[in-house]
């Protein structure tokens, strides 16, 4: 599964679709998974599989953990 990357995210926005954005709730516990998850990079910041800001890519509804985590 190579997941939805927040790059795939800005081109669907250049392209004018709208964008949904999840709750701060869910946001937040996609961050608390990337941070226990190995592959996290650049103390939290990066995803080490996608290249994606963390902070960013977990905001969004249709990104996807390129591992499957959420």
């Amino acid at each position: 599964m190579s997941g939805i990357t927040l790059a795939d995210i800005v081109k669907s926005k250049i392209q004018g679709k709208e964008l949904q954005t999840v709750t701060v709730q869910k946001q937040h516990e996609r961050i608390e998974t990337c941070i226990a998850c190995p592959h996290s990079t650049m103390n939290n910041k990066l995803c080490g599989k996608c290249g994606c800001v963390i902070e960013y890519k977990t905001k969004f509804e249709d990104a996807e953990c390129p591992i499957g985590k959420w």
